[in-house]
């Protein structure tokens, strides 16, 4: 795969990511806003008991058509505060489902992503060993056969052609790199 079709395939599973962390930012101010929504429902329900229970009485003293209508309100009300109460409470369970599954779904995305970012660095680093020539190759690997013939292990002679960089020129060439190559 070449760099560029790597990069391109990292970047859209980073959108993908992005777009997934929005939604479950999204889904959790819902669910917040939700619960924070369940007291006042709550004392609308009490609030409308006590209309209701108030508007009984009415009836059961005074038996008007006056009296009537008021019950029959104030059982519409009751009836339709404890809907709404209980509509909240099946929308906060369903979106804490949702929430659930997208929590899931960030984790497979970010592996996902971190998996196409190691293969962007792999495309990176094949780019970068095709342009090593033959002739080089050739005499790394007679030189590792010769140094081990003197009983020096493979990891040493590479080690001395190889040394590790220190922190600071780790860091320099990986800025460059991903300055170059715009990953992260």
């Amino acid at each position: 795969m070449s760099v560029t079709e790597a990069k391109q395939k990292f970047l859209a599973a980073k959108k993908a990511v992005s777009d997934c962390q929005s939604s479950i930012q999204t889904l959790q101010a819902k669910v917040d806003q939700l619960q924070d929504s369940l007291p006042g429902l709550s004392r609308a329900v009490e609030d409308v008991e006590k209309a209701k229970t108030a508007a009984l009485d009415a009836f059961a003293l005074n038996s008007n058509k006056q009296a009537e209508a008021a019950l029959k309100a104030a059982r519409q009300a009751h009836e339709d505060a404890q809907k709404k109460l209980s509509e909240t409470h099946e929308l906060i369970e369903a979106v804490g489902r949702t929430l659930k599954r997208q929590e899931g779904e960030f984790t497979r995305l970010n592996n996902l992503c971190e998996l196409s970012k190691r293969e962007c660095w792999e495309s990176i680093a094949d780019e970068i060993r095709s342009r090593i020539p033959e002739g080089v190759i050739s005499d790394i690997q007679r030189l590792v056969v010769s140094s081990m013939q003197c009983s020096r292990t493979k990891q040493f002679v590479l080690s001395e052609l190889f040394p590790n960089l220190n922190p600071s020129e780790y860091q320099t060439r990986r800025d460059e790199m991903l300055e170059k190559y715009n990953i992260e």
